[in-house]
């Protein structure tokens, strides 16, 4: 069985409706992180500007550079999510802020800071993952409750034969973050669905996880032996009777899964 237990960053924890307002904590925990996690915060939180990645050279100062701004003409998008492939590329996923129109799109960050668009006419993109192989890469669009599968050439980054992996329930909610664990198994959040679930590699359900919170948003597996899966969750719009029941929502949960993660890959550049 996995436990689940409540965790947060002590600068959060004394307010847990202002546990929402401060995500960054819960994001780096290792102040050792690589240039592609601050990359990945960077380009998640900050809507409409260029791409940011830590100055490798200070890290400690905080300074960034300006590395691409991939579709200054659309102005209603956003970043969403991004994620390091086991070679080190980083994947980011741009979406339609009022999520009504698929103008989002899939891009990759190479390490000498080339940028290309993969994939076009999304909605909102989520869940990235790759197999312990690294020959298949997972993606979602949380608007149509839909994971797909890829094949995924590792020396070149190219993919190619998209898939269905798992089509959503209305009634289980949305695809929102994933992860892979060791085993190959995908670990999926489901916004507004009160739940993570793991599938098999052929999308098969393998397990559901119940949580405290509606909107769970994407499970990372942590701790010195990437035996605890961590699980960042969100508030937004809930009403004063919604933060009643649901105290712990915005905050990060941590599961004992049973299983372990993999280790992600620093950002190449």
């Amino acid at each position: 069985m996995s436990k689940v237990c409540f965790t947060a960053s002590r600068r959060i924890a004394r307010d847990r409706r202002q546990l929402a307002l401060e995500p960054v904590p819960c994001a780096i925990r290792n102040r050792r992180t690589s240039a592609f996690s601050r990359l990945a915060v960077s380009v998640v939180l900050k809507p409409g500007v260029a791409a940011r990645a830590a100055d490798a050279r200070r890290p400690a100062t905080g300074h960034t550079t300006p590395i691409v701004t991939p579709e200054p003409e659309r102005t209603e998008n956003r970043f969403n999510a991004g994620k390091t492939d086991r070679q080190g590329r980083f994947w980011a996923g741009s979406m339609h802020d009022p999520e009504t129109e698929p103008t989002g799109s899939l891009y990759r960050l190479d390490g000498d800071l080339s940028c290309r668009r993969v994939v076009e006419g999304l909605v909102c993109p989520n869940a990235l993952g790759w197999s312990p192989d690294g020959r298949t890469m997972y993606h979602a669009d949380t608007c149509y409750r839909t994971v797909w599968a890829w094949d995924f050439d590792p020396d070149r980054g190219d993919i190619a034969k998209r898939r269905l992996f798992v089509q959503v329930p209305a009634a289980d909610g949305a695809p929102d973050g994933a992860t892979v664990d060791a085993e190959g198994f995908v670990w999926l959040a489901h916004w507004d669905g009160w739940r993570i679930t793991r599938y098999d590699p052929t999308g098969r359900g393998d397990r559901v996880v119940r949580l405290p919170v509606q909107r769970p948003t994407c499970p990372a597996f942590g701790g010195p032996g990437l035996d605890v899966l961590y699980v960042t969750s969100a508030s937004i719009n809930h009403t004063e009777a919604e933060h009643v029941r649901q105290p712990w929502a915005g905050g990060l949960l941590a599961l004992d899964p049973g299983v372990r993660g993999l280790p992600d890959a620093r950002f190449l550049g």
